[in-house]
Order: C-alpha cells, then sequence, then structure tokens
C-alpha cells in the first residue's frame, strides 16, 4: 500500500521573493507530491571508509525525485528507533523505478540498514524537502562537497547532465581513501577537482574558488558536508556576484514540518522568523541566509 500527499513546503526564509530571477528560482523549488512506499533493496554494498551505497526500488518517489530532495527511510527491523532517518538522494533513476542512497555508519538506524540484503523491504518516504534551482542562462554551477556531502551533488550533476547544463566541482576529504562521489561525478561530464586535507601543498578552497567565480562562466554554488566549504563559498559568491545555497544538517523526526526537531538558525534580515525547518524550507537554503559561522 501507498500513500500520497503534498506536505506544506510552502515557507521561506529570508526575504521574499523578488520579480525576475529570484521568482524564477522560487518557482523552481515548488516540491512535487510525496509518496509514502514499501520499496525493495536492489543493492546494497559497502562504499569504503564506512560508508554504504544503498539501492532501493520505490517507482513512485524515483519518478518524482528532483535534484536537492531528500527521503526517510525506515527499515522493518527497526528495534527500539521510533523515528525514520533522513538521506539526500545519491541518485534517482525513473526508469528503474530506484534512488540510491550513499550513506555513512554513525549509529543504531544506519546500522540496520547497513544490514539489509538483496530483496528485502523497506520503507520509503519522499521525495521531501524544495529541489535546488539550475540556471537556464547558459552559465554553469559549482558544486562543492565534503565526505557524505557529495551525496546531492551527484543528483544536481544528474539534472545538469539532462538539461546540458555545465558542472565543476571541488570535493574534499581527509584522505583521499575518504574521497566520495568522483567517478559518478566525472561520468556525468562534471569537472572535478579534489582535495584533501593530507595534501600540504594544494591551495586554500577559498583561492579556488574565487579563482573560478571570477571566470564568469558560472551562475551559482551548491555546498554541502563542510562549513569551512560554505564559508569560502559565501566569500566567493560575495565577491563576484554568484548565487549559492549550502545544505543544512539538522535532527530531524517527521519530514513534514510538524514535530520542528528539525529547526535551524538563519540570518532573516530582521524577518519575523529567526530560524528555518530543514524538511521544508530545505535541505538547501540560500547561502547568505543559512547560518554557517
Amino acid at each position: 500500500m501507498a500513500l500520497a500527499g503534498q506536505s506544506a513546503q510552502t515557507r521561506q526564509p529570508g526575504k521574499p521573493a523578488q520579480p525576475g530571477e529570484a521568482r524564477q528560482a522560487e518557482e523552481a523549488r515548488k516540491p512535487a507530491p510525496w509518496h509514502m512506499v514499501t520499496g525493495t533493496v536492489r543493492s546494497n554494498r559497502p562504499a569504503g571508509s564506512g560508508y554504504y551505497r544503498l539501492i532501493v526500488h520505490a517507482k513512485p518517489v524515483a519518478a518524482a525525485c528532483r535534484p536537492g530532495q531528500f527521503v526517510m527511510l525506515r527499515a522493518p527491523e527497526w528495534g527500539a528507533l521510533v523515528f525514520s532517518r533522513p538521506f539526500d538522494v545519491y541518485r534517482s533513476d525513473p526508469e528503474s523505478g530506484t534512488v540510491e542512497i550513499l550513506f555513512k555508519l554513525k549509529g543504531e538506524g544506519t546500522r540496520r540498514l547497513a544490514a539489509l540484503v538483496e530483496g528485502e523491504q523497506v520503507r520509503v518516504l519522499g521525495p521531501l524537502g524544495r529541489p535546488v534551482p539550475l540556471p537556464d542562462d547558459g552559465r554553469g554551477v559549482i558544486l562543492v562537497a565534503r565526505g557524505a556531502g557529495v551525496s546531492p551533488m551527484v543528483r544536481i550533476a544528474q539534472e545538469c547532465a539532462a538539461r546540458g547544463v555545465a558542472a565543476r566541482a571541488l570535493v574534499s576529504a581527509a584522505r583521499p581513501d575518504r574521497l566520495m562521489g568522483v567517478d559518478d561525478l566525472r561520468a556525468l561530464g562534471v569537472d572535478v577537482h579534489v582535495t584533501t586535507d593530507d595534501d600540504g601543498a594544494a591551495p586554500a578552497p577559498a583561492a579556488v574558488l574565487g579563482r573560478w567565480a571570477k571566470e564568469g562562466r558560472w551562475h551559482g554554488m551548491f555546498v554541502c558536508g563542510s562549513r569551512r566549504l560554505a564559508r569560502a563559498a559565501r566569500w566567493a559568491c560575495r565577491e563576484y556576484g554568484l548565487s549559492g545555497y549550502v545544505f543544512v544538517e539538522a535532527t530531524m523526526a517527521c519530514g513534514f514540518g510538524i514535530c520542528h526537531g528539525c529547526a535551524v538558525p538563519i540570518n532573516d534580515g530582521g524577518g519575523s522568523r529567526p530560524y528555518a525547518l530543514a524538511c521544508v524550507d530545505g535541505p538547501a537554503l540560500p547561502i547568505e541566509t543559512a547560518t554557517i559561522e
């Protein structure tokens, strides 16, 4: 049995949309109806350094999923756990009806998901959250990620490839063996640059992003997985007039904005609400709105 509906994902933190580009971006971020289905595990395998890649057949979710959205997962054997767990969609395939999740082992929930085998069932709720806007003015986007933060970037890169939008990525990790998603991004035509903490000769991220932003061929940046990288991206966006979005991380229980468990502080420019809900206002917030200090 599957349930479908429309969550109340209409609030936008910060200043109201203005005519022109801001209004178009707001239109692009309207979410599609969500679905609650029992999916079937197609594949579940280690991806190295404590990461797993889980592919689930959940056709309505795969068909509706847009870049930047997430799903809530719950294994059939959930023990004493109460809530489902949120995950960015790494990749979706409407034709095969599958969604792919990249996750890192962190606790009991991810441990139980990692134990799933092909053919087992898993509860899937989604897609949730607001999609990110992509440019249609001939310019491309810059993707900035660290660790599992590469997950939404691959889904964004999928959409870029389908629309003919150029993409360049800066992928960061502590060590080379912890770099995730690099091959998948390159397979989608993304110009990928990697940097690791153990490379003493690597230039500072702000210098790299500033150099790219200065080229004039990029419309905006998307960042996930690191506040340090988010601050570098915000500086580059301000300096060279790019738009930007940062994926925020918060404890999440419902996915609909009912429980307010995922409230995050924002810079709202003096507005009436000093916080955003990661599940319905995000998970990607405008880089000038998100609190990344």
